[in-house]
């Protein structure tokens, strides 16, 4: 299920399901917190390897609130500092573009 809006905030867990070069599917469940939520991104400890990038991540209701695009040490706020932290992009903001909301309400 997608969320167009889902009331998330820091410190809520997220997992993802994670589907590597085409191998065997990895569903990443701990060490999983929210640390930073910023206008269409949020920012994520949950463990992800090299190749997650458009895999969906979930709230605790399995509901899909964000696709994972990035990681790494990403900007954690406007003065600069860094996290090494997972990154994706809002489902509410994907789903804004009518292109890609029309494909994912089919």
């Amino acid at each position: 299920m997608l969320n167009g809006e889902s009331g998330l905030e820091g410190g809520q867990h997220l997992s993802i399901i994670q589907h590597l070069s085409w191998g065997q599917k990895k569903i990443a469940v701990t060490a999983n917190e929210i640390v930073n939520i910023f206008d269409y991104r949020i920012q994520y400890m949950t463990d992800t390897m090299p190749g997650s990038l458009g895999a969906p991540v979930f709230d605790d209701a399995w509901t899909v609130v964000t696709l994972h695009h990035s990681g790494g040490n990403l900007v954690k706020n406007a003065k600069g500092e860094r996290i090494f932290a997972n990154e994706g992009i809002r489902i509410r903001d994907i789903m804004a573009q009518a292109t890609l909301a029309q494909a994912f309400s089919v």
